[in-house]
């Protein structure tokens, strides 16, 4: 689920919880070795609940990209730390591309049956936006380098506004 709802870790262990108290899922212990750990499973009213949400609208435009709230709000900090943030996010990128292809490795043996084709349509997404993040953190890289502060006048930013203005419009 971390690459699709990137939350709290903490929220991944508290929502199964939720569902139990809300009886969308039952818990039974179980153990990895010595570890205690639960298992969840969903119920007859969870599945409804889950079909139910799935026609549901969701949250819409909302794309969560924690990063980028750095280089949001780079102007409140100095030229470096929007370098070094724009680095960390390449980097981010990098390493997400490298265990997804882990993940996708793995998948034929870790996917429940019957889910290939529904990972698939997912993985892609995901990769795709890797990638994207990935090439935007190079350009970016490459662009900020020779900036002096973070409020500096860049001649491409007019360019850039209008391009977002266009491609909205399509």
């Amino acid at each position: 689920m971390r690459w699709v709802w990137p939350r709290a870790e903490r929220l991944m262990y508290d929502i199964p919880k939720k569902l139990v108290e809300q009886g969308y899922a039952v818990a039974t212990p179980a153990s990895t070795g010595n570890r205690r750990s639960m298992q969840y499973s969903i119920t007859d009213a969870g599945r409804r609940a889950l079909r139910e949400w799935l026609d549901t609208e969701g949250a819409g435009r909302r794309f969560d990209v924690e990063q980028l709230i750095r280089v949001f709000y780079a102007e409140q900090g100095d030229v470096e730390q929007l370098r070094r943030n724009i680095e960390r996010i390449g980097e981010q990128a990098a390493a997400s591309r490298r265990d997804l292809g882990q993940v996708a490795g793995d998948a034929e043996e870790t996917a429940m049956p019957g889910r290939a084709a529904v990972n698939a349509l997912s993985i892609k997404l995901v990769a795709d936006l890797t990638e994207t993040i990935e090439n935007w953190a190079a350009w970016a890289r490459t662009e900020v380098g020779g900036w002096d502060a973070t409020d500096t006048e860049w001649p491409e930013a007019d360019a850039i506004f209008a391009e977002v203005v266009r491609r909205g419009a399509e």
